[in-house]
Parts: structure tokens; sequence; C-alpha cells
């Protein structure tokens, strides 16, 4: 290989290794990648740049934009109301289809996180028993448009920038249709089977590792356990008593309290408020030395490519970097120990917080954090403009699907009315521009037009079909959908379909077959995150609310993911042919 070559494999092996291995956002990765490409010469400035201005990149910012005012809307109120009912694969099947209808518009990170609100204020049916098919269903509902996920813009992205013919947005509609259909009815005839029943997680029943500090001067101090009547509380059990560096397990009821020792409890969040109604007892959210913060509480978890992971929380500047204090961690079924600000936080752990004003801004920004419920008020839309934010909405996905409205200038009218109307306002939309996103996408597409060129592409087709001319286009099409179905538990959706589409285009065109089934394979396969809690996001936000083990995933994902993908490969070639 010429020394170009060499250079750029190395460029995407320590990509690759780096996004495996690492916690540093893909964002920078792929952005430096392409710096130093950029640097080396082997890639022009404006080539460089024209990759941030790609189509369909910018229609993906626009929906990211306008889907902050359907956020504020009441659609999800509304379409809640009458999800569950007494029987549990009639719910079910309630459940999938509303989280799938809603994903295939929306952001599904905003349907799955107001759904398990729903989930979670009902007693009849185990949440274990819901929460993975509302996960699985919003990821099904969003491979049934062009719009229903960032990874099929991502692809279309990718389409345009390699001179194919975009994607229209009813394109997806043909294959993700059957594969919700059939997914959905899959966990409605297995999830009773297959999926566990543990005890309710409602959030006020969910069992948090709390940490009570006792303050200088409390009435507490010099006091037992059994007298100050931390023995008596309701559903909140003292497990540990750390005094210095002392871990005092289990802590006797004739043990005589001293100012600053910490008190690890063990209950139910809803049961936490006890403690704040003791005098002398401080919460996290009462800084030593500093002021409360006020506002509401929150629940978050940690995301698998957060920078939080592997740190303890007092190592992270928790507070000050994102305006909130961590009153207590739940891990599943394992049991924690130790100081709360000593525990190295782990991917799926879910924080309960104490959460000042900008902490979901901040904690959006960082993608360090999945927020899934949220005492904080956001201004929702009166009922009017509900109706009419929602209805302008539907109205251009109509114009852009029958061909009258090119989506992108859909788009921006209908972002330009939630302006006018103040439904949004532009520090908001500042506030949530997807800058990480931008830069992993156009960054991503320059590094695959330099593997491209300098014929890296060519290469890798050789290894894979070393006779183009008696090769199966089947067998290739099925090689590019488990590449991508892996990469995509290895790594994220969008950076599989990153990382296999430009083997996927190279490989279509060597075998002198149509790229179509391996471009709808590659968004396909990107969006097929059944098996693993950490594939994608809304996965790992049912994680630690549902209480589930990792196995719970693989016992129910395994023939979700053999279904899905039988279909795929069926379908795709009978919708789009070779």
């Amino acid at each position: 290989m010429a020394s170009a070559e060499w250079i750029v494999l190395l460029a995407l092996v320590a990509l690759l290794a780096a996004l495996v291995t690492t916690r540093v956002r893909p964002a920078f990765l792929f952005g430096g990648c392409l710096l130093g490409l950029y640097l080396l010469g082997l890639i022009e400035r404006s080539q460089m740049l024209s990759n941030f201005i790609n189509g369909s990149l910018l229609t993906l910012l626009l929906l990211l934009l306008v889907s902050v005012g359907l956020e504020k809307s009441r659609l999800l109120d509304w379409a809640t109301r009458t999800l569950l009912n007494r029987g549990e694969r009639r719910s079910l099947l309630r459940l999938g289809s509303l989280a799938a209808l809603l994903s295939a518009f929306l952001n599904n990170t905003a349907v799955v996180a107001a759904l398990m609100g729903r989930i979670a204020s009902q007693e009849r049916i185990a949440p274990s028993r819901l929460l993975i098919p509302l996960s699985y269903g919003a990821v099904l509902g969003g491979t049934t448009t062009l719009i229903g996920t960032s990874t099929n813009l991502i692809v279309n992205s990718f389409v345009e920038a390699a001179g194919g013919t975009p994607l229209g947005l009813s394109d997806f509609m043909w294959v993700g249709i059957p594969l919700a259909v059939a997914g959905i009815l899959a966990c409605v005839l297995l999830g009773p089977r297959l999926l566990p029943s543990y005890p309710s997680v409602k959030r006020q029943q969910r069992r948090y590792f709390a940490e009570a500090r006792v303050e200088e001067g409390a009435p507490l101090v010099g006091r037992t356990v059994r007298e100050n009547k931390l023995r008596q509380l309701d559903k909140l059990f003292l497990v540990e008593l750390v005094r210095g560096e002392r871990v005092i397990a289990p802590v006797s009821p004739d043990l005589l309290l001293e100012a600053g020792d910490r008190l690890l409890f063990n209950g139910e969040t809803g049961n936490l408020q006890q403690l704040d109604a003791i005098e002398g007892l401080a919460l996290p959210h009462e800084a030593e030395g500093g002021e409360a913060i006020q506002g509401g509480m929150a629940e978050a978890v940690v995301s698998n490519t957060s920078s939080l992971v592997g740190k303890s929380l007092k190592h992270t500047g928790f507070r000050s970097r994102y305006d909130a204090a961590v009153v207590a961690v739940n891990r599943g079924h394992e049991q924690l120990s130790g100081k709360l600000g000593s525990i190295e936080l782990q991917v799926g752990d879910c924080l309960l917080l104490s959460a000042g004003e900008d902490f979901e801004q901040r904690a959006r920004d960082s993608g360090d954090l999945h927020l899934i419920s949220s005492e904080q008020g956001g201004g929702r839309l009166s009922p009017r403009g509900s109706l009419v934010s929602l209805l302008a909405f539907i109205t251009v996905i109509a114009l852009a699907a029958s061909g009258l409205l090119p989506l992108f200038d859909g788009l921006i009218l209908l972002l330009s009315l939630y302006l006018l109307s103040g439904w949004v306002s532009v520090p908001e939309l500042v506030q949530r521009f997807p800058y990480q996103l931008l830069l992993v996408i156009g960054s991503a597409l320059g590094i695959a037009q330099v593997v491209q060129d300098v014929g890296l592409v060519d290469r890798a087709v050789a290894l894979v079909v070393p006779d183009a001319s008696s090769a199966s286009p089947w067998v290739a099409l099925l090689s590019i959908y488990l590449l991508t179905m892996v990469l995509t538990e290895l790594v994220t959706n969008n950076v599989a379909a990153a990382l296999a589409f430009p083997v996927a285009w190279g490989l279509a065109e060597s075998l002198g077959v149509s790229t179509m089934p391996f471009v709808m394979v590659v968004a396909y396969g990107a969006s097929a995150s059944f098996l693993t809690p950490y594939g994608y996001q809304t996965n790992l936000m049912v994680y630690g609310a549902g209480n589930y083990r990792f196995v719970d995933y693989l016992r129910m994902g395994f023939p979700i993911s053999l279904i899905y993908g039988l279909l795929v490969m069926w379908l795709v070639p009978l919708f789009f042919p070779f």
C-alpha cells in the first residue's frame, strides 16, 4: 500500500479503538481525525468544509430544532391517557404501537421518557414487563420514516455526498412498517414469557443509596442512633456510617453520633424526604459552607459515552459542572457501599438529583446523562398552541411526502412559525443546537471521502469479495448487515452507520449492482440494537428504571434481533432490487 493508504488506515484503526475503549466524546474523535487528515494534506479545505453544509445534514439539524417546539406540546400527554389496561398483552400492544407511531416522527428519547412516566404511575403490571418493549417499539418506529431516527438522515447524508439519489420521506416505510409490526407482535407474544417480573420500580419506590451528613452543633451529636430514631424511619435503612476514613457496618443502635459523620441509607426515593426533615442532617444538595441548590428533583442515567464513567463523584466536579447535586445512586440489583462521593460511576447508573435551573441544558449539551424524569417545569404550550403546532408539523410532513414541498423548505417555514408564535425562542434554539452531532456527521463525511480517494475502500472490497464476477450479492449484503449490527452494539447507531457506509457503497459498486439495498441494510443494521442496553440510548434509559440485568436484554433481544434480521434480508432486496 502507498504511504497515504497506511496513514488513513492507521487513523481509522485508532478512531475505532478510541470509540470502543475510551470515554472521549465521538464528536472530538471524529473531528480530531478529520483535522489530522487535513493537516497531512489528504483533503482540501473546501472539500472538508462543504461536508458541513450537506443538504441532508442541514435537514437533520432543522428537524432537531423543530422538535424543541414539539416537545413542549401536549401530544404525549394526550397520547398516553389510555395507554395501559388490565391485560398485559393488550397493554404491550398499545404501548409498542404508540411508541412506534410517535417515534416515526418525534425524537424517540422524548417519547420513551414520557411513556416511562405513564408506566411508572400504574401498579397493575410490573414495569420490568413493559420497559424493554417500550424501548424496542421506539427503535422499530424510527425505522419506518426518513425522519424517524437521526441514523436514517445520516445515511441519506452519505448517499447525497456519494452522488446518489437522496432518499424520500417514505422510502423507509416499505421495509420499516413490516419490521415494526413484526417486532411489536413478537414483544406481545414473547414478552410475558421472557421478561422478568421484578418488583415495582416506580420513581417513588426505586431503591437508592443515599448519604446524609451530621452537621456541627446538630441535636443529633452525642446521642445514639436509637435515641435519634434513625432505626425507625419508614422504608429507609441505615446501612453504614462513615467516620473519617473508617466505615462502620453494621451500625449499632447504641453508636453515638459525632459531627461530620456520614450516614448511608438504602431505601425508596419517596422516603428520602424524611432525612430532610431531621434537624442537623444535611443532604448533598445542601453544600458544606455554600448555598443549597434551589430546584426540583430529577433522575438521569449515565450514558455509555459519558466522561463520568470510572470516576467518583467528588472527582467530577458534578455540582459546578451540571448545576445539580447527586442525592442518591441506584445500580439495579447491586448493593452499593462506602461514601457517596467515593462511588465510581458506571454506565447505566441511575442518579437522583437536586437540579438547578441550568441542569437540563448542561446535561443535554454534555451527552453524559440521559434525563428520564424531572420536576422542573418547561414552558408547556397551551392546548390551542399544541394543536396548531402539531397540525402545522403534520402539514409539512404530508406536503414533503407528496413531493409538493421539499422537506428542508417546509422545516424552515415551520421553525419560522414556531419562532414568530413564541413557541420557541432564539436563545432556546442556540442552547439546543446539536453541535456535537454536526461535528460527528460532517467529519465522518470528510473521512469517508478521504478513505475513498486513497483507495482503501477498493482494498476492503477486494478482501471481502476477491472475485466480484462470481460473488453473490446476497452474501455481500448479509456481510454488510452483520458488520453494521455489530458496530452499533460496540459504539452507537450513528457512528456505526458512518463507519459501515463507505464499505457498503464501494462493495455495491464493485459488484456492479444497485447501491440502494446496501444503503438500506446499513440504515436498518445501525438501528438493530436489541441485544445490550448500551447500543441505543433508549435501551439505556429503561435499564435502571426497569431494574434490569444485562441478561434480560439478551433473552428478549435475541429473538427480536433474529426476526428483525431475517425480515431485513428478505424485504430489502424485495423492495430495493439488486
